[in-house]
């Protein structure tokens, strides 16, 4: 595997590690029915989840680029779950 495929998957690995911290305090939520996350807007949430996230980081992150790939995770979340939302349209 290239260098810059693996680079992209870490990456990926690790906004999914923020998602599920986001997950964990509430400030995302998962569709039921089609497993995308959603944002519950809940900015104390959001805080809850960088300050978890800079007490304990991802392997070789520090509390800085832990913080930030949580403030990251929550940008790549919507309000509505595009599934339901496809489902809405038809």
């Amino acid at each position: 595997m290239g260098q810059a495929k693996r680079l992209m998957m870490e990456h990926h690995e690790n906004v999914e590690w923020a998602k599920g911290l986001l997950a964990r305090t509430k400030a995302i939520a998962e569709c039921e029915d089609h497993g995308y996350y959603t944002d519950n807007l809940d900015e104390g949430a959001v805080e809850e989840a960088v300050e978890l996230a800079k007490a304990k980081p991802r392997h070789d992150l520090t509390s800085d680029q832990a913080a930030e790939l949580v403030r990251e995770a929550i940008m790549e979340v919507g309000e509505e779950c595009p599934g339901c939302v496809a489902r809405d349209r038809d």
